[in-house]
């Protein structure tokens, strides 16, 4: 104990730390954040497990630091979709991805309000930048 604060020690690395109401609040924020994107979960039923407003989870997850993801170069079969999710304040809002479809891995997405040829060309340039896709001539 320190200042009435439990502090640990780790073995492996010889730190000393102390789990804060602060690191508590990071880890729900983060594993709420795995459960809405890859476990498909909504913000109403993450509110109702987790006994949150679901405006709270979501400015919750703007706090979240994500890492810049990382892509492997590599030949891909590339997938290209939009979906839309339905209205808000009066119009509609969707998504845009571009995906490896052997991979099961999505490369790029943008938040939209109406399907247009320009969002896949972002995407496609995109790739083109950080070297996933070659070039071909227009």
């Amino acid at each position: 104990m320190r200042r009435g604060k439990q502090r640990y020690w780790c073995k492996d690395c010889k730190t000393k730390f102390e789990i804060t109401q602060k690191t508590v609040k990071k880890k729900r924020n983060e594993k709420l954040w795995d459960r809405y994107v890859f476990g498909k979960q909504t913000l109403r039923e993450l509110s109702e497990e987790g006994g949150l407003n679901k405006l709270t989870i979501k400015n919750n997850f703007f706090k979240i630091k994500l890492s810049k993801k990382t892509h492997n170069p590599r030949a891909i079969h590339l997938l290209a979709d939009s979906t839309f999710f339905g209205k808000k304040g009066g119009q509609q809002w969707g998504v845009v991805v571009l995906r490896d479809a052997l991979e099961k891995e999505n490369l790029w997405w943008r938040f939209i309000d109406e399907e247009q040829l320009v969002h896949y060309r972002d995407g496609y340039d995109f790739l083109v930048r950080e070297g996933m896709l070659l070039k071909t001539p227009d």
